[in-house]
């Protein structure tokens, strides 16, 4: 059973749809190995030791690793929602 599935239950009657319309399930060690790795790159990068360029407009957005994707389509998904936290 998903992450939303666990939140929400599976009695509402839009259930199978909101299923269908999450592209997948997160794979939370994935997210945190990636962030890790990112926090390595900034880290170089603010200490001079790095070689590769960052753009400010990217680097601040939220969305832009794969748990912020699936957050993002969560929030669109289920903002309108009485049980939505």
């Amino acid at each position: 059973m998903g992450f939303f599935s666990r939140l929400f239950g599976n009695d509402d009657s839009n259930a199978a749809n909101i299923r269908e319309s999450i592209r997948s399930e997160i794979n939370i060690a994935e997210c945190i190995d990636a962030h890790m790795k990112w926090k390595g790159r900034l880290r170089s990068y603010l200490d001079g030791t790095s070689t590769e360029q960052l753009d400010p407009a990217v680097v601040c957005r939220d969305d832009q690793c794969v748990l912020g994707k699936w957050i993002r389509d969560g929030l669109e998904l289920f903002s309108g929602r009485q049980r939505f936290p």
